[in-house]
């Protein structure tokens, strides 16, 4: 088996299209199989060949995207994609071309990749004199392209590549607008998109110095409400009052609120770090997050996303909670779990 798991690596290189597509093929087939996977590994030709081919005829380029994305789950796979291949520059090449064909195996690469942190380092560039620079051309590949299902993956990349503080400066620097051109897809159609958006801002939100900026220039609140309100019934007048203007208005009898768990349960964690002081917390007040947060806990059924609504309601009463309580945990309860920076799980 050995022997011949090796010379199909051999033959990725063969200057015959159908002998590389059967290569291929096998060592597609063969890559979720950790004995085979051990032997492959052991030829340093394997991940440059691969990589190679993803720039092949459609059919062998396929089966070389579906062997890297199997052989990446193994940490010593990924780490050696990431530190010792050119895989990261090649995944942002595909995603950047408008003409390809494999935006989403590309993303789902690279999404995978990024769970690591030489990876998130990687394809942040970091150190280089163009630090930054595949972050912001693969963000504007997501902007501009708001219909493509495939670059729902590139926010989950940049949401673990923003567990780096210096992605999050990158994404709140106010020249470049990146946070607020990320703002609308927080109600986009596609959950993947609304989740690696989400992800983004709640990192974000590690850097406290930009929740003023957050708060009242992004106005980043009546965007966290909608999705947390269905119909203004569940209000008082008095509550309704106190609620934005353009989330009042999307409450209609057809609305119902966000049914992805980690979606809600990543608006009220960005809520909750956004009461690190009086002066935020009295702003989160004023624009009626109490009764809204109060108002799903009564149909909440997901134990996680209750017990921050637990913790930001404590934030919210009018009581002398102290000023950065909200950074982490709330004031005499255990540390937050679920406020560790944002990351997406593996492909």
């Amino acid at each position: 088996m050995e022997d011949a798991l090796l010379e199909l690596v051999d033959f990725l290189a063969s200057p015959q299209a159908e002998v590389r597509k059967v290569a291929v093929e096998n060592i597609a087939a063969q890559s979720l199989n950790a004995e085979a996977a051990d032997v492959l590994a052991e030829c340093p030709d394997l991940f440059p060949s691969l990589i190679k081919l993803t720039a092949d005829l459609p059919l062998i380029a396929k089966h070389a995207f579906t062997a890297l994305i199997n052989l990446c789950q193994r940490r010593e796979f990924a780490l050696t994609m990431i530190n010792h291949t050119t895989l990261i520059e090649r995944m942002v090449e595909v995603i950047r071309d408008k003409e390809s064909l494999f935006l989403e195996l590309a993303g789902m690469l690279l999404s995978n990749l990024s769970r690591y942190s030489d990876g998130c380092t990687k394809l942040m560039q970091t150190g280089d004199r163009l630090q930054g620079l595949w972050v912001c051309q693969l963000l504007d590949r997501f902007v501009k392209d708001k219909e493509s299902e495939a670059l729902g993956w590139v926010s989950l990349c940049v949401m673990n590549v923003t567990q780096m503080e210096s992605a999050q400066h990158l994404v709140l620097d106010k020249q470049r607008n990146i946070l607020r051109s990320l703002v609308p897809f927080m109600h986009h159609p596609q959950v993947i998109r609304r989740r690696g958006v989400l992800g983004i801002i709640k990192n974000c939100c590690f850097i406290k110095a930009e929740h003023d900026f957050i708060l009242h220039e992004l106005e980043i609140v009546p965007h966290l409400l909608t999705p947390l309100v269905a119909q203004p019934g569940d209000f008082t007048e008095e509550d309704l009052a106190s609620i934005p203007e353009g989330v009042r208005a999307v409450m209609l009898p057809s609305k119902a609120r966000e049914e992805d768990t980690f979606c809600r349960l990543t608006v009220l964690e960005i809520l909750f770090m956004l009461t690190t002081t009086r002066p935020h917390r009295d702003h989160l007040r004023a624009l009626g997050v109490y009764p809204v947060v109060k108002a799903l806990d009564a149909v909440e059924e997901d134990e996680d996303v209750k017990d921050v609504i637990l913790r930001l309601v404590h934030h919210l009463l009018p009581d002398e909670v102290e000023d950065g309580a909200g950074g982490g945990a709330a004031a005499g309860t255990a540390p937050l779990p679920s406020l560790a920076a944002a990351a997406a799980p593996a492909a």
